[in-house]
């Protein structure tokens, strides 16, 4: 199954506010996470969750972070007439780490 990529508008715009060098950069890793949701050094954040209640995950690069969710795929059952769906890797965040987490999440 595969996943489809979706930049929430926060995050886009945090993302444009950076100098060009790491934006670049965080877009690079940004764009590998329909390929792979959990690369080495993502972090599952236990106390934040997303407005849909998914859990938060993190990724660190230097002194940024981009904080994602994840929703798996949903296999095909004909028995409940259930049609197969990607999963969605949503990206709420892209920031200096000096900021708080739960005062910026979602």
């Amino acid at each position: 199954m595969a996943y489809v990529l979706v930049v929430m508008g926060k995050a886009d715009r945090q993302l444009s506010r950076l100098p060009n060098a790491v934006e670049q950069r965080l877009i690079e890793i940004i764009e590998t996470l329909p390929e792979n949701p959990r690369p080495p050094g993502c972090k599952k954040l236990k106390d934040i969750k997303a407005p849909d209640g998914l859990p938060m995950w993190c990724i660190r690069d230097g002194r940024y972070r981009i904080l994602y969710t994840i929703k798996r795929p949903v296999k095909e059952n004909k028995t409940k007439k259930r049609r197969a769906q990607d999963g969605i890797v949503s990206v709420y965040q892209a920031w200096h780490r000096s900021k708080d987490y739960k005062e910026d999440a979602a």
